[in-house]
């Protein structure tokens, strides 16, 4: 699953980006989250240390803090969710940091 990608989001501000996962999840919960950050254009060493602690699972839905960045860079965040039937699912959203 790919979400729409987000306006961009300035260096200085921490985010909170949301990942739906209803409609693959179905009638099954969302049992563990692990999130994983990339550049998509841009370069920076460690992209990594975008995403600030671990994700959130509240419902259906996860949520990713997202702090600093370089200025010019678009990062792909990768949130991968195991459901309590034991399903494996993905979603990526794409993030591009600019000094607003």
């Amino acid at each position: 699953m790919n979400n729409d990608p987000l306006g961009p989001k300035d260096p200085q501000e921490i985010k909170l980006i949301k990942f739906a996962f209803a409609r693959e999840l179905g009638g099954a919960t969302a049992a563990t989250a692990t999130a994983t950050a990339s550049t998509h254009k841009g370069v920076d060493a460690s992209p990594a240390g975008v995403i600030l602690g671990a994700p959130s699972i509240v419902g259906t839905d996860v949520y990713v803090r997202m702090q600093a960045g370089l200025d010019g860079v678009v990062y792909k965040l990768r949130v991968v969710v195991t459901d309590t039937a034991g399903n494996v699912h993905v979603a990526t959203e794409l993030v591009a940091v600019q000094t607003l």
